[in-house]
């Protein structure tokens, strides 16, 4: 806010314009009154939420705003939002563009325009890249256009580090483009539609619902796998632990060896999930069990022999703590902590719905009226704001967990 100086006023003019200023703030919207509320000693801030606004929580500054205050209705039919690490700003994709805002200024640089067809983020590279009629577009956070060319079809990932673009053109061809070079390299034809990616410094690998791709990033080189089901990479993307079609017994591959390991002959596996050191699978069978086996199938664990109500669940299926080897699921008389050991205890920091920072140093819920973050460490909650609503909140931590974004809607998906 820029401040003007103003001739001075009689007595009388002062008072008017006190008055002025005093109905100004009364007559406020609700939202424009929320920007820069304080989070006083763990106490909830004195507004209220309003719905279909996003509000930015500074863990640093405790404070509160409104990105309605400078997006206004823009913010309608939010279609995705995201962090940009570097750049410390918020990316945000509605139905009148791609636009990229700083939390500190509070300010706004639209990327892209309402005629784009799909999009992607790369937080590491403040990049991202979208598709409109007939183009392929690379624009960077500070509105730069970095590339563009002529393509039909649609962006389907990204590598970290925004190097390397996967893209599926409407012809069902899967393509990689490499960016420093600006250049296409044709991978595989699909006949589905829909595959997973995932990078790492030296490989891309996709997945559909029955076949593993990995890619040279550098030579483009490719190897396939098939009859691969529900395929979970390793921490160190050396291997994967999936199903076959003939059943639901789990197996491990190496992709160096290409050796493939039996781990379990039992059937009914419907979830897998690799510990934080790659040294453990925790996988769940129809039955309700909880088991625990190492990546070569000689070490097996029972954890919870009690039914676990994976149906009830829903796709919240066990899971592991990001800073050491433990696994929480979730019940419907709350959260529960289990060791390898198989000691169970009933989660006092973690409720649900829940949102853990990326480096697992807080964790943001909500429940009984209001929002609150707790510090996994000192165990301290602090009350963001009080909420009527049960199940409506939504939120993304930025990369180095001092913000949090949290919004009342879920983002559309890209084609609605």
């Amino acid at each position: 806010m820029r401040l003007i100086e103003q001739p001075a006023t009689s007595g009388h003019g002062k008072l008017f314009c006190l008055t002025l200023l005093m109905l100004t703030l009364l007559l406020m919207p609700g939202w424009a009154r929320a920007e820069h509320a304080l989070l006083q000693k763990g106490e909830i801030a004195s507004f209220s939420p309003q719905s279909g606004d996003i509000y930015l929580v500074d863990l640093v500054d405790q404070r509160v705003n409104a990105l309605s205050e400078i997006l206004g209705e823009k913010l309608a039919s939010m279609r995705d939002i995201t962090w940009f690490d570097s750049a410390n700003k918020v990316g945000i994709v509605t139905h009148h563009g791609i636009y990229a805002v700083e939390p500190v200024i509070m300010e706004e640089t639209r990327l892209a325009g309402d005629d784009l067809t799909s999009f992607f983020f790369s937080a590491e590279a403040d990049t991202v890249f979208y598709t409109k009629p007939g183009q392929f577009v690379a624009v960077n956070a500070q509105g730069k256009t970095l590339y563009s060319t002529d393509f039909e079809g649609e962006v389907l990932s990204c590598s970290p580090d925004g190097k390397h673009v996967i893209l599926l053109d409407d012809s069902s061809r899967v393509f990689i483009f490499d960016l420093p070079g600006k250049s296409f390299s044709k991978i595989v034809d699909l006949s589905v539609d829909t595959i997973s990616v995932e990078w790492t410094s030296r490989s891309c690998f996709l997945y559909d619902y029955t076949s593993l791709w990995v890619v040279d990033r550098e030579t483009k080189g490719l190897a396939y796998y098939a009859d691969i089901k529900s395929a979970a990479l390793s921490p160190d993307k050396q291997g994967v632990v999936f199903r076959k079609s003939s059943g639901d017994a789990l197996y491990t591959l190496d992709f160096l060896t290409r050796k493939e390991t039996l781990l379990t002959r039992e059937g009914g596996c419907i979830h897998a999930a690799w510990s934080r050191t790659g040294e453990w699978i925790v996988y769940v069978t129809l039955d309700g069990k909880i088991r625990l086996t190492d990546r070569d199938g000689g070490r097996q664990k029972l954890l919870v022999d009690e039914a676990y109500d994976w149906q009830w669940a829903g796709m919240v299926l066990p899971f592991w703590s990001g800073r050491e080897d433990k696994l929480y699921y979730i019940q419907s008389d709350g959260v529960w902590e289990v060791d390898l050991s198989g000691r169970r205890v009933k989660s006092e920091t973690i409720t649900f719905p829940f949102w853990v920072s990326p480096k697992w140093e807080n964790v943001l819920e909500y429940g009984q009226g209001k929002v609150s973050v707790t510090d996994l460490s000192s165990r301290k909650k602090t009350d963001i704001f009080a909420t009527q609503e049960v199940g409506r909140w939504w939120a993304k931590w930025s990369p180095d967990g001092t913000m949090v974004l949290l919004y009342d809607f879920p983002p559309l998906p890209q084609w609605q």
